[in-house]
């Protein structure tokens, strides 16, 4: 309800070997004529990750015109290495602690919640479902690469040299966030990144020397912790409260994972191999 798919980058060890990216986040007017006819039907139904019988009914994946391979960065500190149905943990649909995160389009499920969540129409921002919450005349490309990088953009067209990507550092990198401003009108104000960005640090309570039962009731809701607490909690009880109680919650639902990686190209009805990203 919250992701389709995601695409790791598995930097929790030095054994680990994973290469800069780029990705287009938002697709200006430009690629939307040169792709109009091909993007008329954005939509594929996958097999389910967990699927193993083919009456599944399969995870629809529908793409709104203007969204690009994926809708938000959680870049997190190394959580413990797997989690407990032995797969990488991964900051979302939330951060947890020790994490940066930008989401610049948000689901239809979230914009009928609260208009904040909400794209961008002719009408300004805040008021259009599906859209992501950047203007129609600009495109962003996003891409997480190493401190030698910049301060200039390889080229008009790329971030980052698509012919010499570079191993990541496990530890330190850049995050990088392009804007392209298509045919501005003279003295017309740009508003470039109306999402912003967040640093979750820890989890946190207005008061915290309110009592364990008071914590519980106004923090937890129904997901209670699996030990016991100090009186205000610390910070590694609530890193663990995460890790152990709340985690697990979202991503196995129904003792599932619900997840998929965004390169799973299994389509539910056969016909050409697709990947989540390309769709």
């Amino acid at each position: 309800m919250v992701f389709d798919y995601y695409h790791k980058l598995s930097l929790n060890n030095t054994t680990v070997s994973q290469k800069e990216k780029e990705i287009v986040a938002v697709y200006g007017p430009y690629d939307i004529k040169q792709k109009a006819s091909t993007w008329k039907y954005r939509e594929n139904r996958y097999k389910w990750v967990i699927a193993s019988n083919s009456g599944s009914p399969g995870l629809r994946v529908q793409k709104a015109p203007r969204q690009g391979e994926y809708d938000n960065m959680h870049c997190h500190a190394r959580m413990k290495s797997t989690d407990i149905e032995g797969n990488i943990q991964l900051h979302a649909p939330f951060c947890g602690h020790s994490c940066i995160h930008t989401h610049w389009r948000w689901s239809n499920i979230s914009g009928s919640i609260a208009d904040k969540y909400k794209g961008w129409s002719s009408k300004g921002a805040f008021t259009a479902l599906d859209q992501p919450k950047v203007p129609y005349n600009q495109k962003v490309t996003v891409a997480i690469c190493n401190t030698n990088r910049g301060p200039n953009s390889f080229s008009d067209t790329n971030i980052l040299d698509p012919s010499n990507l570079s191993i990541l550092s496990p530890s330190t990198k850049i995050y990088w966030y392009r804007v392209e401003v298509i045919d501005p009108n003279a003295n017309e104000q740009q508003v470039l990144m109306e999402q912003g960005i967040g640093w979750a640090y820890r989890y946190s309570t207005p008061d915290e020397s309110e009592s364990i039962a008071d914590l519980s009731d106004s923090l937890l809701g129904p997901i209670k912790p699996s030990s016991s607490w100090s009186s205000p909690p610390t910070q590694k009880e609530m890193s663990t409260y995460f890790e152990n109680d709340v985690y697990p919650v979202f991503r196995y639902k129904d003792k599932g994972d619900q997840i998929p990686e965004g390169n799973h190209n299994k389509l539910h009805n056969g016909g050409t191999d697709t990947s989540m990203e390309d769709l």
